[in-house]
């Protein structure tokens, strides 16, 4: 199944907050001042403000998993999704993973999880320039159709990049970085990635949009000028909340409120 993370309100969960009202309390202010201010209304109050939470019911019990690269595990310890029940050695670095291939990769993580979890939050990150969006597609289509046999149990929720600041990438990044990472060429990988979850018809495997919701912090909520690649705290805990909250439809995990 595909979704848009606009359209994650459809699914009716016991949630206080739709992902529409969710979007609206984490509205973006005129000026920024280099950074994303998030303003809570009264229905649906920032995460820090509210007596309920998205990690809550079966979303905190649930047993996770966390595949990613480095913007992955910035959304772990800075957004905070780390603090629901994802422990430090359920982060699986893509970075350092066997395989020569971007599909060796996936499937070799992908079999030493096994059976082991519910949740499978699967970043496909920006470290394979050398892929046409085409091989991009094949490579993903290949491993999560081989998570059948890999990891039967596991819902999965596959992400493509966030958007980056390419216009502020230094040369000290590599110089082939500003061309790789431009957002075009990531809308395209994620359209690519969004595709190869539709390939796999598979009920257990889902898409979450996460470059869309990132457009608007292009300029604004990167950590510095000196690294426009990663973002600010902020916004790593509303992509988390993004993330519990499709856990939670997506993989009818019901997210019952604490009062």
């Amino acid at each position: 199944m595909a979704l848009p993370a606009s359209e994650l309100h459809i699914s009716q969960r016991p949630l206080g907050c739709s992902f529409d009202n969710l979007r609206g309390a984490y509205a973006w202010t005129w000026p920024h001042e280099h950074e994303a201010h998030f303003v809570g209304t009264e229905d649906c109050r920032p995460l820090a403000e509210r007596s309920s939470t998205l990690c809550a019911g079966d979303v905190h019990r649930a047993r996770k998993f966390y595949v990613g690269d480095s913007n992955g595990g910035y959304m772990m310890w800075f957004g905070r999704l780390g603090n629901c029940n994802i422990p430090r050695k359920q982060f699986m670095p893509m970075n350092g993973a066997a395989g020569k291939t971007l599909k060796d990769k996936l499937e070799g993580i992908l079999r030493t999880i096994g059976d082991r979890c519910d949740v499978i939050f699967l970043y496909i990150g920006s470290h394979y320039p050398e892929l046409a969006p085409s091989e991009l597609e094949q490579n993903v289509t290949a491993a999560l159709r081989s998570s059948w046999n890999l990891t039967q149990r596991a819902c999965i929720i596959v992400s493509g990049i966030m958007d980056p600041e390419h216009e502020q990438i230094p040369t000290k990044f590599s110089p082939n970085q500003v061309f790789f990472r431009n957002s075009w060429r990531v809308a395209m990988q994620n359209q690519a990635v969004r595709r190869a979850v539709l390939a796999t018809n598979d009920d257990r495997i889902h898409y979450l949009d996460l470059f869309q919701p990132t457009l608007p912090l292009h300029f604004d909520a990167h950590r510095s000028r000196r690294d426009p690649v990663h973002f600010r705290s902020a916004s790593y805990r509303f992509l988390g909340n993004v993330s519990l909250l499709a856990a939670s439809h997506l993989c009818g995990l019901a997210a019952v409120p604490h009062h």
